[in-house]
């Protein structure tokens, strides 16, 4: 058996995985993790519904949803600051900042909130897609969020966090039960676990256990812990733009990007502002790679990031940039 320890987490695989700590939630075994995540009441506020749903339609070539265009980045916002609707289990909403960005054009923050029962979580890694690697530089194709969430059928799509040279996430690499990478980042404390049903929870090395039938998983830096304690640290001389992920006490997940440049910090803030529910937020990637793109049956939409402290100062990126990794979700 390999073991293999962050800090105070031990990952075990394919045996069961024992996070140490104290606190926060009990542990899960596999059947919880099923049962956890079977469809909940589908909205943010059981009040708001119905006023705010949009019904579901087929796919067409243009959204349903009249989306105000910023020109200057082509990037397109609903201007709504109440949740839409976009399909059953799959909710739409832009968060404007508490205060400007003192770098970048002021642009709401995205987020997309999942209900895990009415999708299937993936991990597309393109190293693994069939034909799409190159036999002269052995890389992979890379494809924006967008596309991959086109070629794929997802509803949503966001980064698979980090990647480097090899064109595979940093830290810690589950793929179809098999460890594809054992590196130990002493950053990493959370994990990003799916199941062979295509579950998705976000463990934390303070909380619970995880069940050894996981099937993909790849290890994240930690924004907010599973005790809900922001555990980023304040850094004003660092800005970007951002994408992170999030679960909240229900087991429904968040997909976040914000355009503008923030602190990490602001943005776990403006999320706790409105989500008061949130168990844990996770980074995944930042600057000009950062993107999320929505392909719902209403918007079809990508949005990209630019500003990135010391390595992009700019804010001038009008395309998004092609990615090796996502984590898509598909309808069941």
């Amino acid at each position: 058996m390999k073991r293999l320890e962050f800090a105070l987490l031990v990952f075990c695989f394919p045996a069961t995985i024992f996070l140490t700590g104290c606190g926060g939630k009990s542990s899960l075994s596999s059947d919880d993790l099923e049962s956890q995540n079977a469809p909940l009441a589908d909205g943010f506020d059981p009040s708001t519904a119905e006023t705010d749903s949009i019904q579901p339609g087929s796919r067409s070539d243009s959204a349903k949803v009249d989306m105000a265009d910023t020109a200057q980045y082509h990037l397109k916002f609903i201007n709504s600051p109440t949740p839409v609707r976009l399909e059953p289990g799959l909710w739409y909403m832009e968060i404007m900042p508490d205060t400007p960005s003192t770098l970048t054009a002021t642009h709401p923050l995205i987020v997309v909130k999942i209900v895990p029962g009415y999708f299937r979580f993936e991990l597309l890694l393109a190293r693994q897609e069939a034909g799409m690697t190159s036999e002269s530089t052995g890389l992979p194709e890379y494809k924006t969020s967008a596309e991959w969430a086109e070629m794929k059928g997802y509803s949503a799509a966001i980064n698979a966090g980090s990647y480097d040279t090899t064109s595979l996430p940093q830290g810690y690499l589950l793929y179809n039960r098999d460890t594809l990478r054992s590196e130990i980042l002493p950053s990493h404390r959370q994990f990003l676990g799916i199941s062979h049903s295509g579950y998705a929870h976000i463990y934390d090395d303070q909380c619970g256990t995880l069940p050894d039938s996981l099937e993909y998983g790849i290890s994240l830096v930690r924004i907010q812990d599973c005790l809900k304690k922001v555990v980023w640290g304040v850094q004003p001389g660092k800005q970007w733009s951002l994408a992170c992920i999030a679960e909240d006490d229900e087991g429904c997940i968040y997909f976040v990007h914000s355009r503008s440049a923030y602190m990490v910090t602001d943005i776990a803030r403006s999320l706790r502002k409105h989500f008061d529910k949130l168990q844990t937020i996770a980074y995944l990637e930042a600057g000009p790679a950062s993107s999320l793109a929505v392909n719902s049956r209403e918007v079809r939409q990508e949005f990209f990031g630019s500003y990135m402290t010391v390595y992009w100062e700019k804010d001038d990126r009008a395309t998004a940039q092609p990615l090796p990794n996502v984590i898509g979700i598909k309808r069941r």
